[in-house]
């Protein structure tokens, strides 16, 4: 897995998942959305996973498309980034 950094973490992407990707990107253009994300995973010590749904970034007719995905805090200070599978 590629792993980028958003706004100071260390984030591991899903490779093949469209869905990371984009909320990637959404999370390094929204650092207080990001800031949200990464304590929900932080906090849920037991799982360490938050499931957000982020919007398409994209203009046009993608715009009524959502990407669920699931950021899951690694125990070495790292995350993962992945398409939700399950619900």
């Amino acid at each position: 897995m590629p792993i980028v950094n958003i706004n100071g973490k260390q984030v591991h992407i899903e490779e093949g998942s469209e869905s990371a990707k984009v909320a990637a990107e959404y999370l390094t253009k929204n650092p207080d959305n990001a800031k949200a994300l990464f304590d929900e995973a932080h906090r849920n010590h037991t799982t360490g996973v938050a499931h957000y749904v982020i919007p398409n970034m994209h203009t046009g007719e993608d715009n009524v498309i959502t990407h669920h995905i699931t950021m899951i805090h690694n125990g070495d200070g790292t995350y993962t980034l992945q398409k939700r599978h399950g619900y």
